[in-house]
């Protein structure tokens, strides 16, 4: 991708309700996006490691084909795994006896990511996991925060090593993206660079890599190549831009993964977002457009899916932290969920925010921005 590809897009199809493909793709085409971060989870895509929920698994094909129609490139995500518990982004602790839970799990994940990558080859590009130096994602399979930095870092090379073998398996053409790393408390407040020095410490021990219980220790691959193609990360900021410190900072990641690895990848921020809660709408879109003025001058970054596009409009949702999720360029499209702005001010379903005003402008887009409005 070019760096006319830095305008992006998350956009979650599972959490729409009242879907209008037509009007949604031609909305993502007139704010200038470029790129779109799909989530493919296959909990909702398919049924079990090798069955696919055929209306779901349609409906996705139709709309990937869309955004492709208006010349949006399409990244898969999928974060999501059958771990026969209740989150499903946990993963089983690290066990690689052969015949344990967690080879087992393995096994199944690998069969996962083979079915998804050969049902939608139309995807070239597939982010594998998110976050997964954060304890929130990074977890176990019923939520529980029980991994430390070492056991986080032990079990993100195994799912990046297992996903990277079954997509190339069934596309060897396909890249494979690192699902971002992330900081909770924002940038530079983490653990970013422990876990990225532990990650390739261990990789390069000699003792991941390679399928366990199928293959020899003596096959295991310390070549990064091995694992994922494309970096990533989602350099949050909770505070007032600094754009020196945000472009300082970034580059020092760079630079560190660069002597880590060996390799100067192309990165992604598929993740970014502004939460009106607390900034308010305006003060939110003047950060946003802050970053992506920074981001522009960051040489190895080639796209930001801006996290999000609609709010959700349900009290206490995942990223609602206690009221709703305000990160959305558009206020929620669904006509039954009634929430206040942070004005209180009643919020009028699918009608532009300040926001995305502003991402039209940075993006060069043109068109209307009031597509999802009550006729």
């Amino acid at each position: 991708m070019e760096k006319k590809n830095l305008f992006g897009m998350c956009y979650l199809l599972e959490e729409r309700k009242n879907f209008r493909a037509e009007e949604e793709a031609e909305l993502l085409k007139n704010l200038g996006v470029r790129t779109i971060r799909q989530w493919m989870h296959c909990t909702y895509l398919m049924k079990d490691k090798r069955t696919f929920d055929a209306p779901r698994t349609s409906l996705m094909h139709e709309w990937l084909s869309r955004c492709k129609d208006y010349k949006m490139a399409n990244i898969g995500l999928n974060h999501c795994n059958f771990n026969g518990g209740t989150l499903r982004w946990g993963k089983p602790a690290r066990d690689i006896r052969r015949g344990s839970t967690y080879v087992k799990w393995l096994n199944d994940y690998y069969e996962t990511w083979f079915a998804l990558a050969s049902e939608f080859p139309e995807i070239g590009v597939w982010e594998v996991d998110n976050e997964l130096n954060n304890p929130d994602f990074l977890c176990g399979v019923n939520g529980e925060k029980i991994y430390n930095v070492e056991q986080m870092a032990e079990i993100a090379l195994d799912v990046l090593y297992y996903a990277s073998r079954a997509i190339h398996a069934a596309n060897p053409a396909s890249k494979v993206v690192l699902g971002g790393l992330t900081e909770p408390e924002g940038l530079g407040k983490g653990n970013f660079l422990r876990f990225l020095r532990v990650f390739y410490e261990k990789m390069h021990s000699g003792n991941f890599g390679y399928l366990y219980g199928k293959e020899e220790k003596s096959a295991a691959g310390r070549d990064p190549e091995q694992y994922f193609q494309i970096m990533c990360w989602h350099p949050y900021v909770w505070t007032e831009f600094d754009e020196a410190y945000f472009i300082d900072k970034n580059f020092e990641y760079y630079e560190e993964f660069t002597r880590l690895d060996g390799r100067r990848l192309p990165v992604f921020f598929t993740e970014m977002g502004f939460n009106d809660e607390g900034a308010g709408e305006k003060r939110a879109a003047e950060r946003m457009r802050s970053f992506f003025e920074a981001a522009a001058k960051l040489p190895f970054l080639e796209t930001v899916n801006y996290y999000k596009m609609y709010d959700v409009g349900q009290k206490d949702c995942f990223e609602g932290n206690g009221t709703y999720s305000r990160f959305g360029l558009f206020y929620d499209p669904d006509e039954n969920r009634k929430y206040p702005t942070p004005a209180g001010l009643p919020a009028h379903n699918g009608a532009p925010k300040d926001k995305a005003f502003v991402f039209q402008d940075l993006a060069k887009g043109t068109g209307r921005l009031d597509l999802l409005l009550k006729k």
